[in-house]
């Protein structure tokens, strides 16, 4: 039985089609589990609430195994900048080889150059000795056995994720946008990931015995059911892939340039920032910049308003992303200048130079929430008993997907239950951006006092809410 069952586990660990390779990996999801078990926040997040369970249950003897004790020590440095974290873990695991029941640095592997290409916050010696423990906890914990009992769950995840890169990978688009060739991509699906997503360089994608693009998705959701083309999924599918050609364009050519940019913005949005694991200056702008390209496939070939994707940015610390995208209509509407990206990176270079020299102006225009200017009829004015509506008009754009009464307890409210039994429209509606309407919705009574409380759940584009509840009120002469 157990060699049928490994046999099965093998079979579904690769799926693929055209130019893309979909599997889960066991050294990733050892990885990711052991980094939970240690109890590092990045990968303390959301994660499939049965697989969470049953890894919880397996590993409830091992989690003061001396593997954690020395990851925490790794993490325990005092500069957050320089300890072991977020990318840290894939690019270990991306090293290692498992053969035969035991996990080994891959002989292949040149240990000194690959940590000083891709993660020198690892030293030679600590790497070495991360092994030799991880292979302990691989062994005690009986890991392989685990790994083939989650093979149902492995392989749904497999099928979704090739489903969803049937339905969005254009190859067209990346040759004409870039100017390159779409290589393989390899997309490693890690339900222990969790929430966590990452572009696999060609050094680890060596490392695996692979070439092309390399991205580890993590998943959350129950699958097939909700659905793997649900949430953001698709957005972070093309994020990791565009990494493959953003940073052959970046670096070395723009790194200096790029980082000072970084420095200065980061010096003033340090904590939106490094919340989402972008806490060092020469990450800021790449990251940036290979986002806008995503946002870029997600207009072009997916017809995304962007809504959602700038809501993403702007939880980062972008606050600067609608700006960039206003930028790239330059591109867009000068191809025969600017053939393909890396054409107008010396624009975009200069665009993110300029949001540096602008980002306390900009920060403090970002964060300045919106307040209402104008009530019409005027706020506790006196009016006839025949007005149908009130307007209010905002300082700034706001979300007009939402809306949202409450009740003055001073004064008598001008909606009633019975709105519905003669209406079809909502008693409250956005006409603009700037403009909130709220309908009359009953007869108005002489010498009674009206309100409304138009609360502080409101907001605007940029996700920042009103700052007080507005008390709204006026009487019928």
């Amino acid at each position: 039985m157990k060699q049928i069952l490994t046999i099965i586990t093998l079979f579904i660990a690769t799926l693929s089609f055209g130019k893309t390779n979909v599997r889960v990996d066991e050294r990733q999801e050892l990885s990711a589990i052991v980094w939970r078990l240690a109890g590092c926040e990045e990968y303390n997040t959301r994660m499939n609430s049965q697989h969470l369970s049953e890894i919880e249950t397996w590993f409830a003897d091992l989690k003061e195994h001396p593997v954690m004790d020395f990851i925490r020590e790794m993490r325990a440095g005092k500069d957050t900048m320089s300890v072991v974290a977020y990318n840290s873990v894939p690019m270990s695991g991306a090293a290692l080889l498992i053969h035969k029941g035991k996990v080994r640095l891959n002989p292949d592997v040149n240990l000194s150059e690959y940590i000083q290409n891709n993660d020198s916050r690892w030293s030679e010696e600590n790497f070495r000795k991360y092994v030799k423990l991880l292979d302990d906890f691989y062994r005690k914990s009986n890991f392989r056995k685990f790994y083939e009992g989650q093979s149902e769950l492995y392989a749904s995840y497999i099928e979704d994720m090739e489903t969803l890169c049937q339905n969005i990978i254009e190859e067209e688009w990346f040759q004409q946008f870039y100017g390159m060739e779409l290589p393989e991509i390899s997309v490693i699906v890690s339900p222990a990931s969790g929430i966590n997503n990452y572009a696999l360089n060609e050094d680890m994608m060596m490392a695996m015995g692979k070439s092309g693009i390399g991205a580890l998705i993590g998943v959350t959701y129950n699958p097939q059911k909700s659905g793997i083309n649900q949430g953001s999924t698709t957005q972070i599918l093309i994020h990791e892939i565009s990494h493959y050609f953003t940073n052959k364009i970046f670096f070395p050519e723009y790194t200096e340039r790029l980082t000072a940019a970084g420095a200065k913005i980061f010096e003033h949005l340090s904590e939106p920032l490094t919340a989402v694991g972008y806490g060092a200056p020469q990450i800021i702008c790449p990251e940036y910049l290979n986002d806008l390209c995503m946002m870029m496939y997600s207009k072009e070939v997916l017809g995304s308003s962007l809504t959602k994707e700038l809501r993403e940015c702007y939880r980062r610390g972008f606050i600067w992303a609608e700006e960039g995208l206003r930028y790239m209509e330059n591109f867009s509407e000068n191809r025969d200048h600017y053939p393909s990206f890396s054409d107008f990176m010396p624009q975009l270079v200069g665009l993110m130079e300029g949001i540096a020299d602008n980002i306390v102006a900009m920060k403090k225009d970002f964060y300045t929430p919106p307040y209402i200017v104008t009530a019409y009829p005027a706020n506790g004015s006196t009016v006839s008993a025949d007005i149908t509506e009130i307007i209010f008009r905002f300082s700034q754009p706001m979300e007009t997907g939402i809306t949202a009464l409450e009740l003055n307890e001073e004064a008598e409210l001008f909606i009633d239950d019975t709105w519905y039994d003669t209406h079809d429209d909502e008693p409250e509606y956005w006409k603009d951006e700037y403009t909130y309407i709220i309908r009359v919705g009953k007869k108005l009574e002489s010498g009674k006092k009206y309100g409304i409380v138009i609360p502080s759940s409101l907001y605007n584009k940029n996700g920042i809410n009103t700052a007080d509840d507005y008390v709204y009120e006026f009487y019928v002469k």
